[in-house]
């Protein structure tokens, strides 16, 4: 884990979002770190809709909101950036009880993530 600008973790971070939208947080495992899962105000883990995670190590990019896509298919949509111009910031990795997913650039290196929910590993 790096040591840099806060993100949106700490409980004051984490009031703030609650208070804004209505979201509540949890925290869940995932191997090497951990992740809290962002969800509507009473509406559990089926209303999550993203999360926050700390940076990873050797990232030279200040913390900030990374959007995810649903793929059917994680290893053919990072192939297929990279077919395109795109380049890969995090290869495809699978998380348990979470599924498959990467990190990618598209060709203004613009940083997206994408997943494929439920998939090997989930």
């Amino acid at each position: 884990m790096l040591d840099r600008a806060p993100l949106p973790r700490s409980p004051k971070d984490l009031a703030f979002y609650r208070k804004v939208f209505g979201w509540d947080a949890e925290e869940m495992s995932f191997p090497g770190g951990s992740y809290t899962v962002l969800m509507t105000t009473g509406a559990g883990r089926e209303g999550s809709f993203g999360g926050v995670a700390q940076l990873q190590e050797g990232h030279s990019t200040p913390p900030q909101w990374l959007p995810y896509f649903e793929v059917a298919d994680c290893d053919a949509v990072v192939a297929k950036g990279q077919d395109l111009g795109g380049s890969v910031l995090m290869p495809a990795m699978s998380a348990e009880g979470i599924g498959r997913m990467a990190w990618l650039a598209d060709v203004v290196r613009a940083p997206f993530g994408v997943i494929a929910s439920g998939g090997p590993g989930a």
